[in-house]
Parts: C-alpha cells; sequence; structure tokens
C-alpha cells in the first residue's frame, strides 16, 4: 500500500529473510528493512544479495513518496486533520511517538514536511530521545537529497539543469554535487542550500563525503571524541595537523577535513561553536558587522559564476568572525572565547580560512606568492 512496502514487490524476497515477523503498514516493514541494512552494514557485510539493487530503489523511492508534501495532504484529504498522527508515514521508526511533547511544546499544529523542518530547528531544545530521532532523520536527509523536502524543491531546476548533478549517485551525492557548484545554483536553492550547511555543521556525520573518507580516523584517533557540537570534525582537524599522526590520517580524509574546516569559517553561520555559543557577545560587539552580513546575498558574499574576481573574494563573509577575534580577550561568554580560540587556530595555519584577511592581501599573494602551497603563504 501507499503507507508501506509492497510485500509482494521488489522487496519480498528480503522481506521474507529479515523482516517476516513485521506487519505491514505506517512503514513498519520498510524501517525493518532499513534497520537490518543499516545493522549489517555497520557489521562489515555487503548487503547486496539480501537487498538487491530492484528493492533498494523500491526502498529509496517510498521514503521519497512518503516525505513529500503531496502525500501528507492527500492523506489529510482522506482522513482529516491528522494531528495526532503527525506524520502520514514516520520518517524515522519511533519518531511520532519520541517527538509527541516536543512537537506539542515547539511546533503546535505543524504535520508532515512542516513538523519534520520545525523539530529539525529546534533540535537543541528537544528532549534526548527526540532529538536522537531527528538526527537520524537527518542522516537519511543528508543520504538522499530527495527526503529534504524544502532543499529538493528549491534545487529540482537546478539538479535537472546540472548534467552532473542530474544522474543517480552514492549516498549524498546530490548535495555533495551542488555544493561544487554553488556558484552557479539559483538563488532559491542556494539559499537553502546554505541553509543545510549550518544544519550540518553540528555531526559530521551528517557531512557523508567527509565521513565516509575519515571512518578510519573517526574510529582510531578519534575514537574517544563524542559525535555532535562538532566535536569530530576539530577533533579530526587537531590530530591531522599533529606531525605524530601522519601514519594514522589518509591523504583523503585530511583533504576531506581541511577542506570542510576551511569552508565553516567563511561566514560565522557556518561554524557551529560560534553560532551556538557567540550569539550574546555578537549583539554586544558585533551587531553592525552582523547586520551588514546578514544583510547581503550570498552572491554578495560568496560571488557568482558570473562576477568578478574580486566580487567573490571581498571578504565580508568573514566581518563578523574578524570582529570576534579583534574583542577576543573582551568577550563575555567562556564558551565564545573558546569557539574563537579554535578559529584563530585554524586561521592561523589555513590563511583561506581568514576571509578578511585573504582578501587585503588577494593582490600581494598574487603577485609574490602565486606558487607556493596555501599553507606556507604566511611562513
Amino acid at each position: 500500500g501507499a503507507d508501506d512496502l509492497g510485500p509482494t514487490g521488489p522487496c519480498r524476497g528480503a522481506i521474507s529473510k529479515t523482516c517476516h515477523t513485521v506487519r505491514a503498514g505506517d512503514g513498519r516493514l520498510a524501517h525493518c528493512l532499513r534497520a537490518w541494512k543499516r545493522s549489517a552494514q555497520a557489521r562489515g557485510e555487503s548487503v547486496r544479495l539480501t537487498i538487491p539493487l530492484p528493492c533498494a530503489k523500491d526502498m529509496a523511492d517510498f521514503y521519497r513518496s512518503v516525505a513529500s508534501a503531496k502525500a501528507e495532504a492527500s492523506y489529510a484529504a482522506k482522513n482529516g486533520t491528522h494531528k495526532e498522527r503527525m506524520f502520514f508515514v514516520e520518517p524515522v521508526r519511533g519518531m511520532r511517538q519520541a517527538c509527541a511533547e516536543d512537537s506539542k511544546q515547539f511546533c503546535p499544529a505543524k504535520v508532515g514536511p512542516l513538523l519534520r523542518d520545525c523539530l529539525r530547528a529546534h533540535k537543541a531544545k528537544l528532549s534526548a530521545g527526540c532529538a536522537q530521532k531527528v538526527l537520524a532523520m537527518q542522516v537519511h536527509q543528508a543520504e538522499d537529497l530527495a527526503l529534504d523536502t524544502g532543499l529538493a524543491r528549491a534545487c529540482a531546476a537546478d539538479l535537472q539543469r546540472l548534467p552532473a548533478c542530474s544522474q543517480p549517485t552514492a549516498p549524498g551525492g546530490h548535495t555533495w554535487c551542488l555544493k561544487q557548484h554553488e556558484k552557479e545554483l539559483s538563488d532559491q536553492c542556494r539559499a537553502k542550500l546554505f541553509h543545510r550547511e549550518q544544519l550540518d555543521s553540528e555531526d559530521i556525520r551528517l557531512n557523508i563525503d567527509v565521513f565516509k573518507a575519515c571512518q578510519a580516523e573517526v574510529k582510531g584517533v578519534c575514537a574517544s571524541t563524542p559525535p555532535g557540537e562538532a566535536r569530530l570534525l576539530h577533533c579530526l582537524w587537531r590530530k591531522s595537523m599533529d606531525s605524530s599522526n601522519v601514519e594514522e590520517f589518509s591523504e583523503r580524509c585530511k583533504r576531506r577535513v581541511v577542506g570542510l574546516t576551511v569552508r565553516n569559517l567563511q561566514d560565522y553561520r557556518l561554524d557551529f561553536g560560534v553560532r551556538a555559543h557567540c550569539a550574546r557577545d555578537i549583539e554586544a560587539s558585533c551587531r553592525s558587522e552582523r547586520e551588514h552580513v546578514d544583510g547581503l546575498t550570498l552572491k554578495e558574499l560568496f560571488g557568482a559564476s558570473n562576477a568578478s574576481r574580486s566580487l567573490a573574494l571581498d571578504g565580508q563573509s568573514g566581518l563578523v568572525l574578524a570582529c570576534l577575534k579583534k574583542n577576543l580577550d573582551t568577550l563575555g561568554s567562556p564558551a565564545c572565547r573558546d569557539a574563537m580560540q579554535r578559529v584563530v587556530a585554524v586561521q592561523a595555519v589555513h590563511p583561506k580560512a581568514d576571509a578578511v584577511h585573504r582578501r587585503s592581501c588577494a593582490a600581494d599573494v598574487e603577485r609574490f606568492c602565486a606558487d607556493v602551497p596555501q599553507e606556507r603563504v604566511h611562513g
């Protein structure tokens, strides 16, 4: 039926092997197969024999169909109000129960995609059980852009227009491709993608490309670091800069970690620590810079494919971080000071992470240091 995988469809063999005791309906068969798949992958087992490609496609199509606003509207039309159900089908097994009270408190009267987005926006305030389900939902959205209804809708035309991004890809591939073509995107797609970057900066598991490249390092040199609050990314960066860990890091992981770390310092909104801990200090010491940056378009901040070189490198995106750095000794929040000390440490190693300084030195770097590796530009 519309609310679960068809027990006689492409997944019938997988269902009979792994989920034969599960009653069909409300996505239970789909959730069962997805849970089995993740468990098998975590054990390093191949899932292709149990879940062949036609079944995997059927699962993906099912989750995409029930994530859509159209599915929610259709359910509501047939059944009237469904506040008590919250979702046509749960995005994650157990989410309806885990988030029942949080939904009433933070997202009253919202259902379906609007409720998903609302809970995601309030994740820091949610109960532990609900926040865990929201994170699981975010991981699925990171793997399949179509499950993030707002982003998928905003970027539908862009995906069709960019041949490299329109084909089915590995988990997270569509989102990764859009990021690579950031300056070519429509304004609405770019805005949604920028918002998604802010949400994803909390947990490296939401950046599929980086997390996949660094799985060995996460299990190795950062095994004692709990995920969340950007802790894993910070650990990976610190360890990758330590020469004693050179044999513990693949070049691929280090490159991805440095790239994401530098990217997150292009704008104060992309750095989780600054965004989470520096709001009061920004209002107290850097309000005019914040208002200026918030008032600029993403094209003005980061450039566009048809823009001049100067527009793309004008450094305005880094004004708030530069202001906080200037006021480092007088910041009121210890957590904000810690976040900014980390920013200073990163910028000391990676010149590209300091947008304002990069712009002020752009002409000199191009003239005198064009052939020098980035990490040695300031050395």
